[in-house]
């Protein structure tokens, strides 16, 4: 099936189709002994567009969605649970060409899904003839939107992926997705109805990461917005992003108030093997920051 996607006066095309009608043309130009330019031409023009330049144009509009596929994360959502998004700017963005980028990996997906009611625990495609499927997946695909998850995190496995993005998105909704697409790779929310993780205070989140902080001074974060057992966990428990962002990065904690008020210097440098290194005490934030950066030369 070739997709055609009208906008205005734009006709836009997926990169799927696109290989499709180069295919077409190929078997045109051995039909017809025809160029390959010509071949191109007349197959754009018998699919609605004017010429092929026309085609590659309309395919570019797709780029940014199909590399999203391949090498990012799409959460799927049902279409009442979307209601339910309050943040779709710093986590989540709409992808309104996603259901036609991920609709054949997602209708292979689901064919094989098994199905619920049936007692020899079947899948879909055992069941039903190719009408019907296509038939209950149109229904099935037509009550999703899809969602970017607008950060790549990396060392992801397939038994903790589904946990660790449901505790990244409490800060962008109050329902879960029904699934999530990681790499290509379709995951179904085996914790959609587990509330356990709304409850969880020290996740390793976006608004940890040192480039998310909004107090840095010289390079320095002052005071960053870090979980709660941060400054006292072993080491071997914090995951892989964590170490990344953080290890041998100092930071500075402010103590005191008014008059009183000192900065401490840390770092995870592996000092202590259950929490930050403590590297000493400044009366002012200047001396703090000279100490800090003098251990990013080290």
């Amino acid at each position: 099936m070739i997709t055609k996607i009208i906008r205005g006066n734009n006709a836009h095309i997926d990169s799927s189709s696109v290989s499709k009608l180069k295919a077409q043309a190929k078997k045109l130009k051995r039909a017809e002994n025809i160029t390959h330019t010509e071949a191109l031409e007349k197959v754009a023009k018998k699919f609605g567009f004017d010429n092929w330049h026309q085609v590659i144009d309309g395919n570019k509009v797709f780029h940014e969605t199909e590399r999203y596929f391949n090498e990012g994360i799409f959460a799927v959502f049902n279409l009442e649970d979307a209601m339910e998004i309050f943040d779709t700017k710093f986590y989540l963005t709409e992808d309104e060409l996603a259901e036609v980028v991920i609709h054949d990996a997602y209708y292979q997906y689901f064919i094989h899904l098994i199905e619920e009611d049936d007692e020899d625990n079947r899948q879909l495609k055992d069941i039903y003839s190719e009408e019907e499927l296509k038939e209950i997946f149109d229904n099935e695909i037509s009550s999703k939107k899809f969602y970017r998850i607008n950060f790549m995190i990396p060392g992801l496995s397939d038994e903790g992926a589904c946990y660790s993005l449901n505790t990244l998105l409490d800060k962008a909704t109050f329902k879960l997705p029904a699934l999530y697409i990681v790499k290509g790779k379709f995951l179904e929310n085996d914790y959609i109805f587990d509330n356990e993780w709304f409850e969880d205070d020290e996740s390793y989140l976006p608004e940890h990461w040192p480039e998310n902080q909004t107090n840095i001074v010289s390079g320095i974060c002052i005071d960053p917005n870090l979980p709660q057992n941060f400054e006292n966990k072993d080491n071997s428990l914090r995951t892989k992003l964590e170490i990344q962002h953080w290890w041998n990065r100092p930071f500075i904690r402010t103590i005191g108030e008014n008059d009183e008020t000192q900065y401490l210097v840390r770092v995870l440098d592996g000092g202590a093997w259950d929490r930050s290194t403590n590297h000493g005490v400044s009366n002012d934030l200047d001396s703090a920051i000279a100490k800090a950066l003098s251990l990013t030369k080290n």
